[in-house]
């Protein structure tokens, strides 16, 4: 086989994972030097991907990638774009947007940003047929929607709601099913229960918070605020669990329910409480209001709300997206209409009731 057959098939294989949707393909020159070939053998390779159509020149010289996949269809690429910092939601995103794209042969490259500002964010949006963006808990700055609707690109808002600017969005929890934990809580006796908050204050943050006082207000219920949010990139985890243990050295603790803004800081104040002699389940109650994937498997099991499949939810956005961004149907925050309460071992009722 000849030495320019095994670069084209490189190149195939960068092209098909979407490498050149942030980047431009290498002229003659920059290949032969990246993976040391004379210049000639370099040429003959791209020449090779322009006969079979996976790449065409632009009327300035300039090589781009081509809608026809090594598989000989169109192909379709997305991306999913994500703030730099580990977090096992945007992974669990990440995950059903990957299988979502399966389901349609289409590819899904992961894309990391810093910041609004960051120069990727246009890049991607110049780049590939649609976006799954994940925002960063940052205030967007002046003008930054309209920039990202200039582009054309179809953009879909995923772990929050941008719909009141346009833009499609997809929510598994909605903030206002706070109100389902609590009245479950209710019925267990509870009339003073905690929030517990360690996250970034984002939208979703604060409207959780937010419909957490309004039900107490409205029920005349007592309760604390412990808002103990992080900035972006901090690790809200350790944050909720040495918070707990300063207030519950403190003594300022008297509440019979927790209830956190997500699970993974109601494990977090659940072993804070454990480690300060509460039995969790009998002397004070935990929920959260989402379930990432651990609230079942620890012990005591933590008492939420079960997440669904995003999978069909991200089907009904890709559609959309496949379109080209055309005539959207219906509500542009897709959400499921229910789900189920698991009611873990962390929950019991008020022995003050």
């Amino acid at each position: 086989m000849a030495k320019y057959t095994d670069i084209a098939d490189t190149l195939k294989e960068r092209i098909d994972r979407g490498d050149y949707n942030l980047k431009a393909i290498p002229t003659e020159r920059e290949l032969a030097e990246q993976v040391g070939v004379a210049r000639r053998t370099a040429r003959q390779a791209l020449l090779h991907l322009l006969d079979q159509g996976f790449i065409d020149r632009k009327p300035n010289g300039r090589l781009v990638v081509s809608k026809l996949s090594s598989k000989g269809h169109e192909r379709l690429q997305f991306a999913f774009l994500a703030p730099a910092y580990p977090s096992d939601d945007v992974a669990r995103w990440q995950l059903a947007a990957q299988r979502t794209a399966q389901k349609y042969n289409a590819v899904l490259r992961p894309v990391y940003y810093v910041h609004w500002n960051d120069p990727v964010i246009l890049d991607a949006l110049e780049g590939f047929d649609g976006i799954f963006l994940v925002p960063i808990p940052e205030p967007l700055p002046e003008g930054f929607i309209q920039r990202l609707r200039d582009t054309g690109c179809p953009l879909v808002l995923t772990c929050g709601d941008w719909s009141k600017y346009g833009v499609p969005s997809v929510t598994l929890c909605p903030p206002e099913w706070m109100h389902r934990i609590l009245d479950y809580l209710e019925r267990l006796g509870h009339t003073n229960i905690s929030l517990v908050n360690a996250q970034p204050h984002d939208d979703t943050t604060l409207s959780r918070i937010e419909q957490w006082n309004l039900w107490r207000t409205v029920h005349g219920f007592e309760g604390e605020l412990y808002d103990f949010h992080v900035q972006p990139y901090e690790w809200a985890t350790q944050k909720a669990y040495e918070e707990m243990n300063r207030i519950l050295d403190e003594g300022k603790f008297n509440s019979t329910a927790i209830v956190t803004t997500t699970d993974e800081s109601s494990i977090s104040v659940s072993s804070a409480l454990i480690d300060h002699g509460y039995k969790v389940g009998e002397d004070v109650s935990v929920a959260t209001m989402n379930d990432g994937g651990m609230c079942k498997l620890v012990r005591p099991s933590i008492t939420c709300l079960e997440m669904p499949d995003a999978m069909p939810y991200l089907s009904v956005c890709m559609d959309w997206m496949i379109r080209g961004g055309k005539k959207w149907i219906g509500s542009l925050l897709v959400k499921p209409p229910s789900v189920p309460l698991f009611e873990g071992q962390s929950t019991g009722p008020s022995k003050t009731a």
